[in-house]
């Protein structure tokens, strides 16, 4: 309720310098920062403003998505000028380090220098900000840690929508973001197919890849995938009936006598 009613203060100000003609530098009320998400292929976002809404009391709700080192501070601040809207988030300070350097007049420079400890890993981030004083009127150029991003909802860089017909299906399709979806069939010069896989956003959901053949064309062995995982490999008989079926997770094999 406190916090609703200094909103509401807040508002009630921007409103007035607004009727007086006095421009105000956009300022951040509050927000909250998402969890850390890496799901499949999260590491290929792209930093982006993703929502811009004005809410009931006059303040204006934007979704800030950006990706980063998985020990990103929760910190996060603004600062505005004419038309460029600048998001510096700040990262945990570890350590500090002084240098004492000796002047020609005998007196001590003492420079300062900070480190981070980040992780080995990236994640996706999103930090909800509520603002005031911004002017939906204005078409904003946002900047997030010195580079530009844009106002999308887009995840992902667009790229151009690509498929094959083979036999009347449609095989080997890329969409809007590049990513393999469906079946997807690869061939040898000798026209012989060595990977026919069924794909999720690029990644392998179940198929068989890696077919080796004979100097006859003859299907000697191929990898078995199963939800993105390698399951096992399978050798053939050269009639084409399984000869063995080694599985992967076990490393045991099972054998097949009958090639007929």
């Amino acid at each position: 309720m406190k916090f609703k009613t200094l909103r509401n203060i807040i508002t009630a100000f921007s409103l007035l310098f607004t009727q007086l003609g006095v421009s105000q530098e956009i300022k951040l009320v509050d927000y909250y920062m998402s969890e850390c998400s890496s799901d499949r292929n999260s590491y290929m976002e792209i930093d982006r403003v993703s929502a811009i809404s004005l809410s009931d009391i006059g303040l204006t709700d934007i979704t800030l998505s950006v990706k980063g080192n998985c020990a990103m501070s929760d910190s996060i601040s603004i600062s505005s000028y004419l038309d460029s809207i600048f998001f510096t988030i700040n990262y945990p300070v570890v350590t500090k380090e002084y240098t004492r350097i000796l002047q020609d007049d005998s007196s001590y420079l003492i420079l300062e220098s900070s480190s981070y400890e980040l992780a080995d890993c990236e994640c996706c981030f999103t930090f909800n900000l509520t603002l005031s004083d911004y002017d939906h009127s204005i078409e904003y150029t946002f900047i997030a840690d010195g580079d530009v991003i844009p106002f999308t909802n887009h995840r992902f860089p667009l790229k151009t929508v690509s498929f094959e017909i083979l036999e009347g299906d449609t095989i080997n399709y890329s969409d809007i973001y590049g990513f393999r979806q469906g079946r997807w069939l690869f061939f040898s010069p000798k026209n012989l197919c060595y990977q026919d896989a069924f794909y999720l956003d690029s990644e392998i959901i179940h198929g068989k890849l890696w077919k080796v053949y004979d100097e006859n064309n003859n299907l000697v062995s191929e990898e078995e995938y199963k939800d993105g995982r390698h399951i096992s490999d399978l050798f053939y008989y050269p009639s084409g009936n399984l000869k063995r079926k080694c599985i992967s997770k076990t490393k045991k094999c099972v054998e097949f006598t009958n090639e007929n």
